[in-house]
């Protein structure tokens, strides 16, 4: 099963569009813990990933260290999420390049400083950002 459309623009729009091991641009959502062995789809066990580094990861397991940096950071996109519960209902699903492309235009129009504060405005307005 893969984790659904809407959940997983969230998550990447979250993490600012970049991937939480190498910093590219983020296509893909990694389990931190993969299925295989017990992980679930759980917002606290899924991370922003480019294809690249989810492909290379497969059903391994992280250093004990890079797991915990990545659960801290699953952990702080829940935390998002729970403290704007409507932010599923109202994010629309669009694929991530429309979306990096999205967040992009917001932050130049909102004169952000950074991609991931402009992500997450547009995750707690719920704005539609086609």
């Amino acid at each position: 099963m893969t984790v659904p459309a809407k959940r997983r623009a969230i998550i990447i729009a979250a993490h600012g569009g970049a991937c939480h091991y190498c910093g590219g641009v983020a296509t893909h959502v990694d389990h931190i813990v993969p299925r295989a062995l017990g992980g679930s789809d759980d917002l606290k066990n899924l991370i922003a990933a480019c294809r690249a580094c989810n492909l290379r990861k497969h059903s391994g397991r992280l250093s004990p260290e890079s797991e915990r940096r990545a659960l801290a950071a699953a952990e702080a996109v829940r935390q998002i999420v729970l403290d704007c519960p409507d932010v599923i209902k109202r994010t629309t699903v669009i694929w991530p390049a429309d979306l990096f492309d999205a967040v992009t235009e917001y932050r130049f129009e909102q004169r952000h400083q950074s991609f991931s504060d402009a992500a997450l405005d547009l995750i707690r307005a719920g704005l539609d950002a086609q």
